[in-house]
């Protein structure tokens, strides 16, 4: 039986990822809901809970509710469910475009929760979207200048990274690499890279983890064990699909050519940007290279098809693992109006327009979802849920209202994240969003709850793996509990209590670092 994988889809759309992080944190309450039905109070489970799993400050409630617990195990239960599961027990690989990247990492490459997600967000806004420059192309159509400052976004990045990166910090070099360990949930991000002469911009995927195949699998191959998730229950079928077999071959002409290799070593703050180099608003990424004296460029990768980053992670997944190992694809969409409401032009407005109409065109990610959906209602080889609402939100991508001011600060931000509140609520609401919601949450605990019982959950829900201690042997890294003490056992001789505190001082294990205080 093959090995299911669960995709997570984020396509960019500026400070509108908010509404993305809204969805995806509606989506966990209806897992946690799911959980608590069977007596799972966290996503670790049946690990331990871990300390720091979360930083973001609770809100007044959220701590009189922990307060009045004195039990640890009844204080844990007291958090809000978003706190206690995290995506990255539910998502073997999670994708993002844009600032879609940018919450790709975080919830993959970081481990992080929901609320954590949306806190750095906002925070975002504040140090980002709310400073424009005062001069720049989107404002007055003359020259070559983007709207926010490049630097600006860097330190952002560069702050999360170091307070959210796995303790006990930076390797040796002192730099944060994008590589997660192996066995862990992977994050890939889209952008599109092109040498000095500028010519040659292709997309490109930024891995956490290796892709060093050179040529994409022979997607049409023979008979193999399909698995689906049905229900909570497993089922596999080892019979030959002669129709589907057709269509890969067909579609094999259409698949994006993208790049394969080894996880990249840039440093995660250099991924963010590469990732969010988004045209007219940010500066491209400059890495220079050492052997050629020349330099390599990176810039949004979310315009075109790319900007919904599903159908590449769905290839990406196929390439990997061959086409009949997809078992969930969630999608999340941004809300994005349909289309740009008519402006009058000014002297000063008709060029910017033109940026924006140009910008609104090239990000539309409903293209790849009619593809997704309609490839679905046709072969329904696995389920796909497509969380959105396009045309429910008015934002602009960039948009942070109030500005920031210097004596007002308390506001900064307010009506901007009012509005996208009161947009995904409508949408939440609905009878048809219910219902996705809640068949996608009952697909993914499903999922879990298999994968829990195996050897292998430990080190994917807690980054563990065991390093032989006795001298002279180097057998490597052991990710299974069971087989390390195997191999204590029968080439080290340990039994017993001896064995099991053996296996304790071996263990390691990812550790959240603990927020820093105010």
């Amino acid at each position: 039986m093959e090995t299911l994988q669960v995709p997570a889809m984020q396509n960019g759309g500026g400070i509108r990822g908010y509404w993305s992080l809204l969805a995806l944190e509606t989506l966990i309450d209806y897992i946690g809901d799911e959980e608590e039905k069977e007596g799972i109070y966290h996503s670790f489970h049946p690990e331990n809970w871990p300390e720091n799993v979360y930083q973001a400050p609770l809100t007044e409630e959220e701590e009189h509710r922990v307060k009045e617990a004195y039990d640890p195990e009844v204080k844990l239960r007291k958090l809000p469910r978003t706190r206690r599961y995290l995506p990255c027990h539910y998502f073997d690989y999670i994708c993002g475009s844009s600032t879609g990247a940018l919450i790709a990492i975080m919830l993959g490459r970081f481990r992080m929760t929901v609320p954590d997600c949306l806190f750095e967000y906002r925070r975002l806004g504040h140090e980002v979207f709310g400073k424009p420059r005062m001069i720049s192309t989107l404002r007055f159509g003359l020259g070559v200048r983007q709207k926010y400052k490049a630097a600006r976004l860097e330190k952002v990045f560069k702050d999360v990274t170091i307070r959210r990166n796995e303790q006990p910090g930076p390797s040796e070099t002192g730099k944060i690499t994008f590589p997660s360990g192996r066995g862990l949930c992977a994050t890939c991000v889209t952008t599109m890279k092109s040498e000095a002469d500028g010519r040659s911009s292709r997309l490109y995927l930024i891995r956490s983890y290796d892709h060093d195949k050179q040529d994409s699998p022979d997607h049409s191959r023979g008979p193999t064990p399909r698995t689906t998730m049905r229900s909570g229950r497993t089922n596999t079928d080892i019979s030959t699909n002669t129709n589907a077999i057709q269509r890969r071959r067909e579609q094999k002409k259409s698949l994006i050519h993208i790049n394969y290799e080894k996880a990249q070593q840039l440093e995660v703050w250099q991924v963010a940007r590469a990732a969010t180099a988004a045209k007219f608003y940010f500066e491209p990424l400059k890495i220079e290279n050492a052997r050629s004296g020349g330099f390599t460029e990176f810039t949004d990768g979310g315009f075109g098809q790319a900007n919904n980053p599903t159908r590449t992670g769905k290839q990406e997944i196929e390439d990997l693992h061959g086409y009949t190992s997809i078992g969930i694809v969630v999608s999340v969409g941004t809300a994005r109006k349909l289309k740009e409401d008519a402006k009058k032009a000014t002297f000063f407005s008709t060029i910017p327009d033109s940026a924006r109409e140009f910008a609104d065109t090239a990000t539309d990610p409903e293209i790849i979802h009619n593809e997704m959906q309609r490839e679905h209602a046709n072969h329904n080889e696995f389920p796909y849920y497509r969380l959105n609402h396009p045309g429910g939100l008015q934002t602009e991508l960039d948009e942070w209202e109030p500005k920031r001011k210097m004596y007002n600060k308390k506001d900064d931000g307010a009506k901007t994240i009012a509005d996208m509140e009161s947009a995904f609520a409508k949408w939440a609401a609905k009878r048809d969003s219910i219902r996705q919601l809640q068949e996608c949450a009952d697909a993914l605990v499903a999922r879990r709850r298999e994968r829990m019982t195996t050897g292998k959950w430990e080190r994917y829900a807690t980054g563990s793996h065991f390093e032989c201690r006795v001298r002279g042997c180097d057998p490597g890294d052991f990710f299974d509990r069971h087989q390390f003490m195997s191999h204590l056992s029968d080439n080290h001789l340990f039994e017993g209590d001896e064995l099991k505190d053996e296996v304790s001082q071996c263990r390691k294990h990812w550790r959240y670092q603990a927020a820093p205080k105010p």
